[in-house]
């Protein structure tokens, strides 16, 4: 196959040529940006980790601790719109590479933290070098691959979050167990070690990152031709807006609600990970056991995110999906606390992360299916910074909650509640506006259909 212009290229692509092209560009763009987030993971939540000695050590309480973990989502909601949009200035290449870099310095230096002050701001930093990272990520990915793969591409980059925490907590544990090696404490050396490797990835993907179709030089012309048309017929979906402005999609009471939903979901899940090891904690004391226990949930959580996932894309009903994924995690923190036993706490804690996770990949194609693609940056911006207000809320009120009612109980029953409120309100609401804007895909073919490269 030649790179010869598009106007000599082939008139038409089969379905089984296009999933080799899809399976082609996945292999080249995923990978990267897989292992870029799956760092930036790392660097939130290991202070999650940390705080089994650091909390001691910094003279912090339950409720400090929980304001100090979740002040990182101050700094990522400050930044979230302004960091996506900047993508499309700068382009995914430059911008993503400098953000990665950017969070890598910030945690390698947060291991130099002397005072809780010192770390709250290093946390705000954090947040905010990080802002731009996720959204970024799913726009860079939704000018790859047409509407129909999607959802299962964003399912196979998010799942860089359960495989991070998986690996996360037995290597936490490794590197707490170098505590007083070179005099430095054991969560100094886990906020280093895991800054360092972010660094690298980045200046990696100063060279590798291909910022869209048209600088990708492993297509060929006919390739390229093709999947610049396909990803233009997606902003021609019926009922879909050409382009909306940041502005307008923040006074969009659809957009709101969504985002609104969603914030629940985020309150759930940082709630619970960046206070599962000191959860853990009262089942174990053991620093490495903790480790391994805290990878269970996310373990499960990994072919349960990517069922979801591909269902979703089948069927093209993602407010469905997101419904389901939040009736999952009310379930999942109802067991986790009133089932009374490791095993049911597990499985309980294993249904919070599939839920979380399962209901990304369609909570953030929403926005380029209700306004369209050209206005998809804005929307997923938008929604990440609203919801990650509950990044900050989840992990303070259990911090609150846990200092004034002596457990955790309390505040997972109240997390519970939200989350069960907000699977209601997509499945009521949302999943209306969405069959309003595009009838869904009855078919259970899930390649495109056959499409004529433009000359």
């Amino acid at each position: 196959m030649s790179d010869a212009p598009a106007t000599n290229a082939p008139s038409e692509f089969s379905p089984e040529r296009a999933n080799q092209l899809m399976r082609k560009i996945a292999w080249r763009v995923v990978p990267l940006v897989f292992i870029g987030y799956m760092f930036s993971f790392f660097d939130r939540s290991n202070i999650s980790f940390a705080a089994l000695t650091m909390n001691e050590d910094l003279g912090m309480s339950s409720y400090t601790y929980g304001w100090v973990a979740g002040i990182f989502f101050v700094g990522y909601i400050l930044l979230g719109t302004p960091s996506t949009l900047a993508l499309g200035r700068f382009g995914a290449r430059f911008w993503l590479s400098s953000l990665i870099v950017t969070f890598g310095v910030i945690s390698v230096a947060t291991a130099f933290s002397t005072s809780v002050w010192h770390l709250a701001l290093l946390r705000f930093l954090l947040g905010a070098a990080e802002a731009g990272v996720f959204p970024g990520i799913i726009v860079y990915l939704a000018s790859w691959f047409p509407a129909q793969y999607r959802g299962r591409m964003l399912t196979a980059f998010i799942v860089a979050v359960p495989v991070s925490a998986m690996i996360g907590g037995p290597l936490a544990s490794a590197i707490l167990n170098l505590n007083g090696t070179l005099g430095f404490e054991g969560w100094r050396w886990l906020f280093a070690v895991e800054g360092i490797p972010a660094i690298l990835i980045g200046l990696v993907g100063f060279r590798y990152i291909a910022s869209t179709p048209k600088d990708a030089r492993w297509l060929t012309g006919e390739e390229r031709a093709w999947l610049v048309d396909a990803l233009a017929e997606d902003n021609k979906a019926p009922g879909a807006l050409t382009k909306v402005s940041a502005w307008k999609l923040l006074t969009n009471s659809r957009l709101v609600v969504i985002a609104v939903a969603q914030t629940a979901s985020v309150m759930a899940f940082y709630g619970v990970s960046l206070w599962l090891p000191q959860l853990l904690r009262e089942i174990t004391s053991s620093v490495t056991a903790i480790g391994w226990l805290s990878a269970v949930p996310y373990a499960v959580a990994i072919p349960g995110m990517i069922l979801i996932g591909r269902r979703s894309d089948r069927t093209q009903d993602r407010a469905a999906h997101v419904a389901f994924a939040y009736a999952l995690m009310a379930v999942g923190l109802l067991l986790a606390v009133i089932a009374g036993t490791t095993v049911w706490a597990l499985i309980g804690l294993s249904l919070v992360a599939i839920g979380t996770w399962g209901g990304q990949s369609s909570i953030f194609a929403l926005p380029g299916k209700l306004f369209g693609a050209a206005s998809a940056a804005a929307g997923v911006g938008l929604i990440s910074s609203i919801s990650n207000i509950g990044g900050f809320g989840g992990p303070y009120l259990i911090g609150a909650l846990r200092d004034s009612a002596g457990g955790f109980t309390v505040p997972f029953l109240v997390l519970a509640a939200i989350t069960a409120v907000s699977a209601l309100v997509v499945a009521t609401f949302v999943r209306k506006w969405e069959n309003s804007v595009v009838a869904p895909v009855e078919s259970s073919d899930m390649c495109p259909e056959t499409r004529s490269v433009k000359g």
